[in-house]
């Protein structure tokens, strides 16, 4: 991974039961300049687009090497679409 980024991801807990008694909202929240992820409304932790983007980050530029696949995207790319869910 590369050095220049900070990802924070907290940590939630209840206080009686656990995730499977219930129904729970999950969200992601994406923008050019990073996303958060939340649950029931908290937000769990965050990550900002890294410079060199996504494809550096993750080492493809190293192993296994070969062309960026996510060139032609921003610094968030693949996450620089749109994405509908239902």
């Amino acid at each position: 991974m590369s050095g220049d980024i900070k990802i924070d991801f907290g940590r939630r807990t209840l206080r009686k039961g656990d995730f499977g008694d219930g129904f729970h909202v999950y969200s992601m929240e994406w923008s050019e300049s990073g996303f958060s992820v939340a649950v029931d409304g908290a937000k769990l932790g965050s990550m900002p687009a890294p410079k060199g983007g996504f494809w550096h980050f993750g080492g493809f530029d190293k192993n296994p090497g070969g062309k960026n696949i996510w060139a032609k995207g921003n610094r968030m790319a693949p996450f620089d679409k749109e994405v509908r869910t239902k």
